[in-house]
């Protein structure tokens, strides 16, 4: 692979867009919707090593040669939504319940090169419960 950069994450775009909405009116008042779409620039992660020998007489280390390896994952969009309802109680007091839904189209970008990559993960169900006091 040609023109491999470093892994460095601020070479790596990953513009998001997020929304939410919350009712307050009718008969859905306290609840709520939302999610963001998150575009993942292209990655290409280089690998370089040397791979240095011991003669087994003189016990000199050998230096080995650099190489120059690489995979690159391409680019992908992932989306994720969320939805709960946040119930209001007496002296400011407040409990929540949400449901997340990560990488709703359980998205997997291709992967070229020779390694394992930072694949998104896969689709994912997290609920959580909050009690503010």
């Amino acid at each position: 692979i040609n023109n491999l950069r470093d892994d460095d994450p601020r070479d790596i775009w990953r513009p998001t867009v997020s929304t939410r909405y919350t009712f307050s009116e009718g008969r859905l008042r306290g609840g709520f919707v939302g999610g963001n779409l998150i575009w993942f620039d292209e990655q290409k992660i280089a690998d370089t090593r040397a791979s240095d020998t011991i003669d087994p007489v003189s016990l000199e280390v050998i230096p080995g040669q650099l190489t120059r390896r690489g995979f690159e994952i391409d680019a992908y969009t992932t989306i994720n939504l969320f939805g709960g309802y946040t119930w209001r109680l007496k002296e400011g007091r407040s409990f929540q319940a949400q449901l997340n839904v990560n990488n709703v189209f359980d998205e997997t970008p291709r992967l070229g090169g020779y390694a394992n990559g930072r694949y998104p993960n896969p689709r994912q169900f997290l609920g959580t419960f909050t009690y503010n006091f």
